[in-house]
């Protein structure tokens, strides 16, 4: 490598002293959704929607509930996005408050003086608006409780495959914070969760919690199976992220995975990722591809930097490059440090 790109690479990571990047994600909840939604102070009920009397409110008339028992009557208010999207005389599993937490002390609670309000599904922000399925009243009705396993992995994986969005991020949510239940998945169970990887609707959000979960099936659900999900998701992406999105997280976890899992002929599909605008991913990007060909992997960094070093177009992110100067450097300060033993 020409000696001035070397003293370029050791000045400016000379001036480093820690850089964090990487893209942020929303904290994922710790419990499943079905147990938060069945607290104290939330009420989960199978409902008919009878009217809509105002703007951004519904009428539902009770006719089950998962839980405490409420009015037969209630009237919620909800976001446009849930407003439009519920049908009168149709039947909903909801799950709706009348509290509030105070701003400053959020341990303090109060009746909502606005009244009751149809709650969200904490750590996906979709309404709590869920599909009235046999499958969908077993998962509230023994939410709390302890069903056996296999009911409850037959009932999330039947709802998992049917097409609706919110019902269906639900349930993949549950099963991810259902860890237990992920050693019980089969081969002929991997049918639900292709239904979510290929799903035109499905957000990167909801397919990063499968392949996520994916990790923990038996070794015999994920032979070939996981891997060809991992491929798939890496070639249908793009490096350039639109980083509000949830896709930079999927594209994580597709390289992580494969970087543990993969081949050497794999480095070809995690390559265009090295120079991603997402930092994360670029360095996850550089980690499969060091783990799957180290040598490969710094002869492609190096000729990277090589290359748009004095390049006026250079359109690589001040930290993704950052990323790969930190990496060459270590590599020869480690083979200098080798070579010297």
């Amino acid at each position: 490598m020409p000696e001035r790109l070397v003293k370029h690479l050791i000045t400016a990571l000379s001036l480093l002293v820690m850089v964090w990047s990487g893209t942020t994600y929303a904290a994922r909840p710790t419990e499943p959704p079905t147990k938060e939604l069945t607290r104290n102070l939330t009420y989960v009920i199978l409902a008919e929607a009878l009217a809509k009397p105002a703007i951004n409110k519904v009428v539902f008339r009770r006719i089950q509930a998962f839980g405490s028992e409420t009015d037969s009557k209630v009237t919620l208010r909800m976001k446009p996005q849930a407003y439009e999207a519920i049908e009168l005389e149709r039947r909903y599993v909801i799950a709706y408050s009348s509290v509030k937490s105070d701003r400053q002390f959020h341990d303090h609670k109060y009746i909502d003086p606005k009244g009751p309000r149809l709650k969200n599904v904490r750590g996906l922000g979709t309404p709590a608006v869920f599909e009235n399925t046999p499958e969908v009243r077993y998962l509230f009705d023994t939410a709390g409780k302890n069903p056996p396993a296999g009911e409850v992995v037959n009932a999330l994986l039947r709802q998992m495959a049917r097409p609706d969005e919110w019902t269906r991020a639900m349930v993949v949510l549950e099963f991810l914070l259902r860890p237990e239940l992920h050693g019980l998945v089969s081969k002929m169970d991997r049918e639900a969760f292709d239904a979510v990887l290929s799903a035109g609707n499905a957000n990167s959000e909801l397919k990063t919690f499968v392949l996520q979960a994916a990790e923990n099936f038996p070794a015999d659900v994920q032979q070939n199976w996981l891997d060809g999900h991992y491929r798939r998701a890496l070639n249908t992406l793009k490096p350039e992220f639109d980083l509000a999105s949830f896709e930079p997280g999927f594209a994580l976890a597709a390289i992580n995975g494969l970087g543990k899992r993969g081949t050497q002929s794999d480095s070809k599909t995690i390559k265009p990722f090295l120079t991603s605008n997402a930092p994360s991913v670029a360095r996850a990007a550089i980690n499969a591809m060091d783990k799957l060909d180290r040598t490969a992997t710094l002869a492609t960094v190096e000729n990277l930097l090589q290359d748009t070093l004095w390049d006026e177009d250079d359109l690589i992110e001040p930290q993704t490059r950052q990323e790969l100067e930190a990496y060459w450097l270590n590599q020869h300060l480690t083979q200098g440090s080798e070579r010297s033993l």
